[in-house]
């Protein structure tokens, strides 16, 4: 896939189809909807800012807001998806360390991220303190609701990196979803509402990549945490 980002710039995103384990493999239509959204203001809501995606799959949503000029970029998914999404990150980062997961000096960086997994998420929240001034500002994910014993532990990691966040009362979460499956969807609204401030569904047309199967939803503000 050949995405054109920011301008002059252009991703270029290997897909692989033998990815059975997981759903990482593809980029889907709510990957392009959501970066079309983050283009569409030149990329304000993620400039300069500190970003981690769920279920980055083969990473075009997260990169394309690395190249919109975020401060740095944190993919995640699960483990099967992590060779891809690292081959990927390569070819387009090619500044970036061999190790991805060198969070210390990587602009985008990868870690496996199973939600049902604590060690893996422990491993995320570690990525940043926000006493140092480098905790997360965004989340982003796209296409993540497919199963409904699975839509609270996403929206669980949602808010735990959130509350991580350097002003978690302002980070924001953009989810890009289709109704692939009727009981999720209907969760993902319930459950969302109980972890931030605010959730809204914006309005199709502030959603620059126009497809009625999309919709997008803004989740903020979020309880902060104690660093640990």
């Amino acid at each position: 896939v050949r995405y054109a980002v920011g301008g002059d710039d252009e991703l270029v995103v290997e897909q692989d189809q033998s990815l059975h384990d997981s759903c990482g493999g593809i980029v889907w239509e709510s990957a392009f909807c959501l970066a079309q959204l983050l283009q569409r203001d030149g990329g304000k809501r993620v400039r300069g800012k500190r970003v981690v995606e769920l279920g980055a799959g083969a990473g075009l949503l997260g990169m394309s807001a690395a190249k919109l000029g975020a401060e740095n970029v944190l993919l995640t998914d699960h483990p099967s998806a992590m060779p891809l999404l690292r081959r990927n990150v390569a070819r387009n980062f090619p500044e970036n360390p061999d190790d991805t997961d060198d969070t210390d000096t990587a602009r985008v960086s990868c870690l496996p991220l199973d939600w049902l997994d604590a060690n893996h998420l422990s491993a995320v929240l570690g990525f940043t303190k926000r006493e140092e001034g480098r905790g997360f500002d965004v989340a982003l994910a796209a296409d993540v609701v497919f199963a409904k014993h699975l839509v609270s532990p996403m929206l669980a990691c949602v808010a735990a990196a959130m509350s991580r966040a350097r002003d978690p009362r302002r980070a924001t979460a953009y989810v890009c979803l289709q109704e692939r499956c009727a009981e999720a969807f209907e969760e993902f609204k319930r459950v969302a509402r109980t972890v931030c401030g605010s959730f809204t569904e914006l309005e199709k047309k502030d959603v620059a990549f126009v497809d009625d199967a999309c919709f997008v939803f803004e989740l903020r503000g979020f309880e902060p945490s104690e660093p640990s």
